[in-house]
């Protein structure tokens, strides 16, 4: 029997890091010198948000929690074959990162859908990989309407396969976005991993 999120929350008790945070600071003030544990003013939601293991926790949905829906346990994906709306996921997700990468990156392209999984609250997830490179990602997204013509939003989208080679090309600045870039002209030792990498797999 598959539990539901509200047999989740009423028997185990959703809890997150928040909640260890604010656990935290009652030990460092109840058991140390340190009475006053100034907060930082600015970020509200550590105030709003967890309750001490010291104090009775109650029943909570993911979001008073602080869970993001990504993370949720709450949701349960069912697989899902339309490619139309996976494709459609995939290509807005592409999109997005083609826009994030710099000029020195190959563009990239959806060469193949995966695998795809809808949620019971309507979030669509899609795997995918692109060309060049064979990179793997999942894109979660969510239609207004399951149709293809339907408004989209992107939610969240990463790359789950490792990292075969350094992406040369890359200025030091542009580092964080390594996942997303394949250079032009890979150097034969690039070729060389690419090719090793691909035999393991």
């Amino acid at each position: 029997m598959i539990p539901t999120c509200k047999t989740l929350i009423f028997f185990r008790k959703l809890v997150s890091a928040f909640d260890v945070y604010k656990t935290m600071r009652d030990v460092l003030e109840k058991f140390t010198r340190a009475r006053q544990i100034s907060a930082n003013k600015k970020n509200v939601t550590l105030q709003d948000l967890g309750t001490s293991f010291f104090a009775p926790i109650a029943h909570r949905s993911c979001k008073q929690t602080g869970i993001p829906d990504d993370f949720c346990p709450c949701h349960f994906p069912e697989s899902y074959s339309n490619e139309t709306i996976l494709t459609k996921l995939a290509l807005a997700a592409v999109d997005r990162i083609n826009n994030l990468i710099p000029s020195e990156c190959y563009k990239l392209s959806v060469d193949a859908l995966v695998a795809g999984a809808r949620f019971d609250d309507g979030r669509i997830l899609v795997t995918f990989e692109t060309n060049p490179g064979n990179f793997k990602f999942e894109a979660l997204g969510r239609f207004e309407n399951l149709d293809a013509g339907s408004k989209l939003t992107v939610i969240s989208f990463f790359r789950i396969s490792k990292i075969k080679s350094d992406p040369f090309c890359l200025l030091p600045e542009h580092k964080t976005l390594q996942v997303f870039c394949y250079c032009p002209f890979q150097t034969p030792l690039a070729r060389i991993l690419d090719l090793l990498n691909s035999i393991i797999e």
